[in-house]
């Protein structure tokens, strides 16, 4: 390789350089070389920014899809539990009802006694 300082331009530059650096002909200048280069540095510093962000926005959509379904998990749990109480809170009511029905049929019972005890002396007397 030789360098003319003359025009500032690379003679018989290898091609596996020129293909690295995007150069087209032998006699590209040095300013435009050193162009290319920052190129593909900016390109590969924006790729990697390109990557950390999609991670990191990858990151990002899981942690909110995890704490969505968290979040739903609870709202049913708490549907269930309501469910749970209400089902309780029927049966106790349903309970305590079976008790007043069997408080009432037994005073029930002992009035109709009495009543039969009553009549059977009226019958009697007469």
């Amino acid at each position: 390789m030789t360098f003319s300082p003359v025009n500032n331009s690379y003679q018989n530059f290898p091609n596996n350089l020129r293909k690295l650096f995007g150069l087209r002909s032998p006699e590209t200048p040095l300013f435009e070389l050193i162009i290319n280069n920052n190129k593909l540095g900016y390109i590969k510093k924006k790729r990697k920014k390109d990557l950390r962000n999609k991670k990191r926005n990858l990151l990002l959509r899981n942690k909110q899809k995890r704490l969505q379904k968290q979040k739903s998990l609870k709202q049913k749990q708490k549907q269930i539990q309501i469910q749970i109480q209400i089902q309780k809170q029927k049966r106790l009511d349903a309970e305590s009802k079976n008790k007043i029905n069997r408080r009432l049929m037994k005073k029930l019972d002992n009035f109709d006694q009495e009543i039969d005890a009553d009549l059977e002396q009226l019958f009697k007397n007469f």
